[in-house]
């Protein structure tokens, strides 16, 4: 089991919360993560830095498809708290 951040520590320039330490995580097996990572990796290249709240949640509506409790995750990260 590996430990993924639903939206990654990069990010945290965007999110309102900038303690990377309390972004959540869930435990996924190694295929799974690598999978993860590697949708986030195809929507939003590591050169870039500055992203918009919309930019992470279209990545993230990708990277998550199919998977609308991690969706939910996002949403309450990006525009509620």
């Amino acid at each position: 089991m590996e430990i993924h951040h639903i939206l990654e520590k990069r990010f945290h320039k965007t999110l309102p919360n900038k303690n990377t330490n309390t972004y959540l995580r869930i435990a996924l097996p190694h295929d799974e993560h690598v999978k993860f990572t590697n949708k986030w990796r195809k929507n939003i290249q590591y050169s870039t830095h500055d992203h918009t709240k919309f930019q992470l949640f279209e990545a993230a509506s990708d990277v998550y498809k199919g998977h609308p409790d991690l969706m939910g995750v996002v949403i309450e990260t990006l525009f509620i708290n």
